[in-house]
């Protein structure tokens, strides 16, 4: 059986190619047009150059040895085009093992949405309990809302650390290693009726603020944090992101969301850290922030 040579190598590995492209893509997606392209035009020059070398060994040596210039040419030509087919193919290579990561996250965000909707279940069913054995359950929740505190909702590393002392901590490291920094205020929009809703239904404001801190955790990633302050106030803190690089994690958030029955919206406010900040400027520039997307929620 004839050896095959290098070039008749690489456009049968470029075909398999042309076929996963087309499987993880399709057809009309702009990697596997230029591939193709790319890959024709290989074909053609190691046509041409085969058919160059035909020519030559027929017509004797010495005009080889005349047309040596064109033949480094050509050979030239196709070992780019070989190398240029081979990057492609490990870029091809990266983007699987970018898209299985990528796989591997959705995977994780769904299980912590199908971990949050079943402690909510819980709760539920607890509450149901409780009805059917004691009737004054009703009436505790017609009583005044209780206080819900930060140390019950945050996350045990920022149970003894205050909303203050934290950003301050952050603006500190921003301007020593001259990082970027951002944080975003939410509060729920109609909160009181929200919740006097909801009474309605046998919950309480204590699981719901636990609910929506978790759904906010798992919408920004576990590399930001979300800080509960007090009456109805978030914080979501991205270290080392400016304001358009936390935007699609606040286009995550700031979805209606339905708890049993009622529909909860947020307000969200954005202030990017600025060079000579203290705490009390960068808070008065994100209350201003937040205030204007109170009053915009209002309009809308």
């Amino acid at each position: 059986m004839k050896r095959k040579t290098r070039e008749e190598k690489t456009i049968e590995h470029s075909e398999i190619i042309i076929e996963d492209l087309a499987t993880l893509y399709s057809f009309e997606s702009e990697a596997y047009k230029e591939y193709v392209k790319l890959f024709e035009e290989y074909k053609k020059v190691t046509k041409r150059f085969s058919k160059t070398l035909s020519m030559n060994d027929s017509i004797g040596r010495d005009v080889i040895m005349d047309n040596e210039s064109l033949k480094q040419s050509v050979t030239y030509t196709v070992k780019k085009a070989r190398e240029k087919i081979i990057y492609n193919i490990e870029e091809h290579r990266k983007t699987k093992e970018v898209l299985a990561k990528y796989s591997d996250t959705d995977k994780n965000n769904i299980a912590a949405l199908q971990e949050e909707v079943s402690d909510l279940k819980k709760h539920i069913s607890q509450l149901e309990n409780k009805i059917d054995g004691d009737d004054e359950v009703h009436h505790q929740f017609e009583q005044s809302p209780t206080k819900v505190h930060a140390a019950d909702i945050n996350n045990v590393e920022l149970k003894n650390i205050s909303y203050q002392s934290l950003i301050t901590k952050y603006i500190n490291t921003t301007q020593r290693k001259n990082l970027k920094f951002s944080v975003a205020k939410l509060t729920i929009d109609d909160f009181d009726q929200k919740i006097q809703l909801l009474n309605n239904e046998n919950s309480n404001k204590d699981t719901i603020i636990k609910v929506l801190h978790k759904f906010f955790t798992t919408s920004i990633s576990s590399k930001n944090i979300v800080y509960y302050y007090d009456n109805n106030i978030f914080y979501l803190i991205f270290p080392n992101r400016n304001s358009q690089e936390i935007q699609e994690f606040i286009d995550k958030v700031n979805v209606k969301r339905k708890l049993l029955n009622v529909i909860f919206t947020f307000s969200i406010g954005i202030a990017q850290f600025e060079l000579g900040d203290q705490f009390g400027t960068f808070q008065e520039r994100l209350n201003k922030a937040h205030k204007e997307a109170s009053a915009n929620t209002m309009l809308n």
